[in-house]
């Protein structure tokens, strides 16, 4: 038996929850029902038998979800198991199994090949569900083969690192009672489902990690960094020493960092910053204020309508969820960003009405955010402001508008809040909570003086704003390189948006994955900035590093780097310069 050590690959993805681990690989592609391809022409005859089997499959799938929804029960929070309830719909869904039969029918293709095309088209059509949908027909594919391609079972009585090319709830219900130290994905992004999900296995998670399931085998060992994304398969000794190392000093750290969260984070010459946490979630509640976050900058309410498989949530409901959010926070103040769909966000419902949305040939720029709701003003904002206001009567809330690019459309907003108080009549606040948008195109930006007119307050939209500055795609695998937040024109509109609302003596924060880079932090310190939303989980540890700073000292970095023509000179000069780590 050879000892040949197994050349060292790594790897690095986006990280999703933190923590080291060092463990032996388990993989499987969830994917893999598509690599087998029966492309293979039927008979007339042969397409009743395909339907009844399609039937048989789906009577099966529905009972299999059921039984995951089941194991879930007690190990998630109960509003997550709204995931399970829309895969469930989808597969009673007649518009949904009536497409499948077409193709079979029209096309002469087998059940199985009819899934992989209309889940594949689904998904594409609606990416903020894409995992779940792939997991149906995933799961559909595993009762149409002769082959087992569905998960079945797992490593058990030993600890593993799971390896698969995306996470679906189905294998997050599998994982949730195994040793599991670890989960890789080699797509995904931070706000799938399944991701989501996930939280509850308590273990780092890695996303994004291409060739990771091709280049690592069963049994490979492999040390993950969750902080940083860091992957290393088949590590050398000395590597895996160190990630050892790593493992027992993280441990350290984050019962360091995590005892002194709820200080404040104020600089060593005295600069106080607010740290406020962006949620989407109201099961994420007690996280944010064991974080030590002082707020919610950003309360993404599109994900209430993106849930619910059934129904948007009507005003009622809404209610309730802002009034426990705002309950919950104690005092703290609360954000309420607008529904903000369109583009990779689409609901499958409105206000129980099923939406086919028309396909845009390039979405990011075409009908979302602030566009789309004024075209359903009466059935969506309107009700979501009645319940954002009669919330605020329990607590300090402000209310953002998104993706706003007209002058016309901050004043629009003013005026349909004002409606909306009018309509509630005896149920209106004594006080109208705060009005602001996001700085999250370049027009806003431009023009921030023109808002202040008609804005209490703004918030810099780091994510959306990089992207239209540079003109670049994020999603786009082509261009994606390009998209940068330590790009000088994206760091010189922060800079302007800080300035132009001080001198218009306007409340701004920066919100986003930028605010969350703790080298950005500090530089967006030194230009002034006094309030950061970020991720809870950055929450305390970035407060920590606040505490080492010198505000002086980060102005002068500050004047420095703004002065830069490239994304790569300013990261290179920040990681000198700041000063990052346990110190």
């Amino acid at each position: 038996m050879s000892t040949e050590q197994k050349s060292e690959i790594v790897k690095i993805g986006i990280s999703i929850s933190p923590g080291v681990a060092i463990c032996p690989a388990f993989v499987y592609r969830v994917l893999k029902y598509q690599d087998k391809r029966q492309d293979t022409q039927i008979s007339d005859q042969e397409v009743t038998k395909q339907i009844k089997k399609l039937s048989f499959a789906i009577s099966h799938a529905k009972a299999t979800i059921n039984m995951q929804r089941n194991r879930m029960i007690g190990k998630t929070k109960k509003y997550h198991l709204g995931i399970f309830e829309f895969q469930t719909y989808l597969l009673e869904d007649s518009s949904f199994i009536e497409k499948i039969k077409t193709a079979i029918s029209e096309q002469k293709i087998t059940a199985y090949q009819a899934v992989i095309e209309v889940t594949n088209d689904l998904a594409q059509k609606m990416k903020q569900t894409f995992e779940d949908i792939k997991d149906v027909g995933n799961l559909i594919c595993s009762f149409l083969s002769d082959e087992e391609t569905y998960l079945t079972s797992i490593p058990e009585n030993k600890p593993f690192i799971f390896v698969s090319d995306i996470l679906t709830p189905s294998i997050v219900s599998f994982l949730i009672n195994s040793e599991v130290q670890g989960v890789i994905t080699e797509l995904g992004g931070k706000t799938s489902h399944a991701v989501i999900l996930s939280e509850s296995l308590r273990v780092p998670v890695v996303v994004n990690t291409p060739g990771i399931t091709v280049e690592v085998q069963n049994e490979d060992i492999i040390g993950m960094d969750g902080d940083c994304g860091k992957i290393v398969v088949n590590p050398t000794p000395r590597r895996l020493k160190a990630f050892e190392r790593l493992q027992k000093w993280h441990n350290r750290y984050t019962r360091r960092i995590q005892r002194d969260a709820h200080k404040q984070a104020r600089t060593d010459d005295k600069y106080k910053i607010k740290i406020w946490a962006n949620i989407e979630l109201v099961s994420e509640l007690d996280y944010v204020i064991d974080s030590g976050a002082e707020g919610i900058g950003l309360y993404r309410t599109e994900f209430l309508f993106l849930e619910n498989p059934h129904k948007s949530p009507d005003i009622n409901e809404q209610y309730e969820i802002y009034r426990e959010v705002v309950t919950k926070m104690d005092g703290r103040p609360v954000t309420f960003r607008i529904l903000d769909i369109g583009a990779d966000k689409i609901p499958y419902f409105i206000n129980g009405k099923k939406v086919d949305w028309a396909e845009e040939p390039n979405p990011a720029l075409g009908y979302r955010g602030v566009r789309l709701l004024r075209g359903h003003r009466d059935e969506i904002i309107l009700p979501q402001l009645k319940a954002i206001l009669k919330a605020s009567a329990y607590g300090p809330v402000k209310i953002m508008l998104p993706m706003v690019s007209l002058v016309e459309e901050a004043m629009d907003f003013k005026l349909l809040v004002e409606e909306a108080v009018k309509s509630l009549g005896k149920e209106a606040p004594r006080r109208k909570p705060p009005l602001g948008i996001m700085l999250e195109t370049p027009s806003s930006v431009l023009l921030i003086d023109k808002f202040a007119k008609y804005m209490d307050f703004f918030s810099i939209g780091t994510n959306d704003l990089t992207q239209y500055v540079l003109a670049v795609d994020r999603n786009n695998a082509q261009v994606a390189y390009m998209w940068d937040h330590y790009h000088p024109a994206v760091l010189k509109l922060v800079s302007d948006s800080i300035v132009y609302a001080r001198e218009n003596k306007k409340l701004i924060s920066i919100c986003g994955e930028a605010a969350g880079d703790p080298y950005l932090a500090a530089l967006f310190i030194g230009l002034g900035a006094n309030i950061l939303s970020i991720s809870p989980a950055k929450v305390a540890e970035l407060k920590h590093y606040i505490r080492q700073w010198n505000q002086q000292q980060l102005k002068e970095i500050a004047a420095e780097v703004i002065n830069y023509q490239s994304a790569q000179e300013v990261r290179t000069f920040l990681k000198r310069k700041v000063k990052v780590g346990i110190l």
